[in-house]
């Protein structure tokens, strides 16, 4: 049977092992992929400033097309103005030179056959000079309109090409900005999916940590109680010697050092070890005495004094330790039900505890040691009992 136990407890031993390395392994890439996550997401948020730039950007090209559009809207008003001068200019200068055409060839008959003198002659021909001079400058200033119009309209098509060119420059590199940060954000998803997907294994194998952990220990248990059994089996069931009187008020009061030679132990019941022997189960030493007894026998305080500690301990079950002066404390464990606190002063003889089965020892009674100065002694050396 206890070959079985040895078998049974080594398989969740090996399990136990494969989890923890996984456990490991599992959040040592969960700590890569938040430091990843944390790189991408410093990356969106970059993105994200620079695209806030960019579109201030775009908003201030707008401002500044709208001015220039504004200035186009003017332009276009001088040209429709300046193309509709030029059109009456045109119209007039048409009209004065087919006038002076056909003027000019009545004017010299008149002059040739009328036989005017000469200075209505010179005259005459002082105000056709001013009239050629005044259609001379019609046609410069009608040149120099359809020249300003000519280049009115290249600063047009420059000013639209112009802004054109930079909102698609600005466009293409927001477009770009974007598809930048919506990949960065399929991935810090990508991402936060796969931590949640680690944390979830992680948690299932911190379970299967903790079931294991508690099958391995109810596994010693078992092994415990077996090796126990079968050594219970090899001693002499009425143990090594028996105590059959419990501590009274008689030396209440007294001091400890001189109840040696007089101290009765705390409990009835039969002695199953030797102090400074060796634990079979364990190989540690004994610094103490196991007396056997019924669950629920009152135990007694062998001497007066103060309770110091009162309470659970790992190995002791339930425990009381009670000290008497000048060094020296008694110490009761194994109880099922502790009577007093720590801070209660007790007498010799004041019922403390109740027998129980709470700590190492297999079967219900009650475990006993004296010390001094810390350091355990024999009990027995103590009592009338050898």
């Amino acid at each position: 049977m206890l070959l079985t136990v040895h078998l049974a407890l080594a398989a969740p031993k090996q399990e136990l092992q494969v989890i923890r390395k996984q456990i490991g392994a599992l959040e040592q890439n969960r700590l890569s992929t938040k430091k990843t996550r944390t790189e991408i997401l410093r990356a969106i948020k970059k993105s994200a400033i620079s695209i806030n730039n960019i579109n201030h950007s775009l908003g201030l090209l707008n401002q500044k097309k709208q001015a220039v559009n504004a200035q186009l809207l003017s332009i276009k008003q001088n040209i429709r103005q300046i193309s509709s001068t030029i059109i009456t200019q045109q119209h007039n200068l048409d009209l004065q030179l087919l006038h002076q055409y056909e003027s000019g060839k009545e004017e010299q008959a008149r002059i040739l056959f009328n036989g005017e003198n000469a200075g209505s002659i010179n005259r005459d021909l002082v105000y056709y000079h001013y009239l050629a001079e005044a259609r001379s400058n019609a046609i410069q200033s009608l040149q120099t309109n359809i020249e300003r119009l000519k280049q009115l309209n290249g600063l047009e098509e420059s000013k639209n090409q112009q802004i054109s060119a930079i909102q698609s420059r600005q466009q293409k590199q927001q477009h770009q900005l974007l598809a930048e940060e919506a990949k960065h954000q399929k991935y810090a998803a990508e991402l936060n999916q796969r931590i949640k997907t680690q944390d979830q294994e992680i948690a299932r194998l911190h379970h299967d940590e903790q079931r294991l952990t508690l099958l391995i220990k109810k596994l010693n248990a078992l092994r415990r109680q077996r090796m126990e059994k079968r050594h219970a089996v090899s001693i002499n069931r009425k143990g090594i010697a028996s105590n059959n009187y419990l501590p009274s008020g008689r030396y209440a009061g007294r001091d400890f050092v001189k109840l040696r030679g007089h101290l009765r132990l705390p409990v009835i019941g039969e002695i199953m070890n030797r102090f400074g022997s060796r634990r079979p189960e364990t190989g540690t030493i004994w610094h103490g005495i196991f007396i056997k007894a019924p669950e629920g026998s009152p135990v007694k305080a062998v001497a007066s004094g103060e309770v110091v500690y009162a309470g659970s301990l790992r190995g002791f079950g339930k425990l009381i330790i009670i000290s008497h002066g000048d060094g020296y404390m008694s110490l009761y464990a194994d109880n099922e039900k502790l009577l007093r606190k720590t801070g209660d002063k007790v007498q010799a003889g004041d019922t403390i505890a109740l027998v129980g089965a709470t700590g190492d020892n297999p079967e219900p009674g009650l475990y006993f040691e004296l010390r001094h100065q810390s350091v355990p002694f024999n009990p027995l050396s103590w009592s009338n009992i050898r």
